[in-house]
């Protein structure tokens, strides 16, 4: 019998201290903005100072900001810490081994149309589509491509390569970008094609891909609707865009306010809800666009508000159990708000087409 390996919780890090600059008008509309939250701290990874956060005015906008941001010189300096390209990730498989892994993979031939092993097992992907977490995890992990669209795909903010792994085993041409050179060193040691750089720095082919993905990216960027207009530029006519960012109009947001872990000053410089995200796709030029809410990770958000020194752990248990039926009851309720047609998931999912090719 195996013993469970325990994993200490994180211990508090000295306060990292960056500058600041202060930034009153919306980043995706140029308007003014309310006062939303102040006196906001870096909870998780050690950031000192206090922060805001700000809702634009305009109507047609509604994207929420950080005022005032770090500055431009000191961005490195936020994620020092940061848990999302550690070594740990860089070798795993999102699908497993053994039988999870023929389940996994018989319901993405089914629900999306790759052909990764007989016909016959496609049964087995009923089973997963049966159980709502384990469902919407993979389909997120997978971002909503489909087999038919398959070509050069580029993940910007790709980390250690999680996603590169998956879609390189679903036929994709996958490569990958990312500004932290540790996180790619990683991910080329596994085999996997990635380099340092951002989509405004590195030399991205235009008009290449046939799928852009970025997950929990544009939240970070200084100006998201250049972001958006740089992943167009990249993406061929008729091709994908897939992205996740947090749900500022999440159930979780409602809940636990200032607190709320997906604000996540300082690193988080704007959050946006379902109306605010599809609109600023549509003004880069995008068509199609589609967004949707998912309760994905609302537990993980609910025990990451509650209890910061957990955050970006391996495992829950040692969250104790109290807290983990709390966090797991709090996802059972988003997800009922969901299937009533509430937006109110912790997460955002966009998807969009570039404009030409087929639809």
């Amino acid at each position: 019998m195996n013993a469970r390996r325990e994993v200490a919780p994180r211990e508090s890090p000295a306060a990292l201290t960056v500058r600041s600059v202060a930034r009153p008008e919306c980043p995706a509309c140029g308007s003014a903005g309310v006062l939303r939250h102040e006196r906001l701290v870096d909870r998780w990874f050690g950031i000192a100072g206090e922060w805001a956060m700000r809702s634009c005015r305009s109507s047609e906008c509604g994207v929420w900001y950080l005022d005032p941001v770090p500055h431009p010189d000191d961005i490195a300096l936020l994620y020092h810490r940061y848990y999302t390209h550690g070594e740990s990730g860089s070798r795993g498989d999102v699908l497993g081994t053994g039988m999870p892994r023929r389940v996994r993979l018989a319901y993405l031939d089914g629900g999306y149309g790759y052909r990764t092993g007989p016909a016959s097992r496609a049964w087995l992907g009923w089973a997963l589509a049966l159980v709502p977490g384990r469902r919407e995890h993979l389909d997120m992990t997978l971002l909503g491509l489909r087999a038919e669209w398959r070509g050069p795909l580029l993940d910007v903010g790709c980390g250690t390569g999680e996603m590169l792994r998956l879609m390189q085993l679903l036929g994709w041409d996958a490569e990958g970008l990312d500004p932290d050179p540790r996180a790619v060193a990683l991910a080329n040691e596994s085999g996997l094609r990635a380099r340092v750089g951002t989509l405004e720095s590195a030399a991205v082919p235009v008009r290449h891909y046939a799928a852009v993905t970025s997950s929990h990216v544009i939240e970070h960027v200084p100006d998201p609707g250049r972001f958006l207009m740089d992943c167009l530029r990249a993406t061929r006519p008729g091709g994908r865009l897939a992205l996740v960012t947090p749900n500022i109009a999440s159930l979780g947001h409602r809940l636990f306010g200032a607190r709320w872990r997906g604000l996540e000053p300082p690193r988080h410089l704007q959050l946006f809800d379902v109306c605010s995200l599809g609109r600023l796709a549509r003004a880069a030029g995008y068509q199609d666009v589609r967004v949707t809410t998912t309760p994905r990770l609302a537990a993980v958000i609910a025990r990451e508000t509650l209890r910061p020194e957990v955050a970006g752990l391996a495992t829950a248990h040692q969250a104790g159990w109290p807290l983990r039926l709390f966090a797991s009851s709090f996802q059972m309720v988003e997800r009922a708000a969901q299937w009533w047609g509430a937006a109110q998931g912790e997460e955002l999912f966009l998807t969009a087409r570039a404009p030409g090719g087929a639809a």
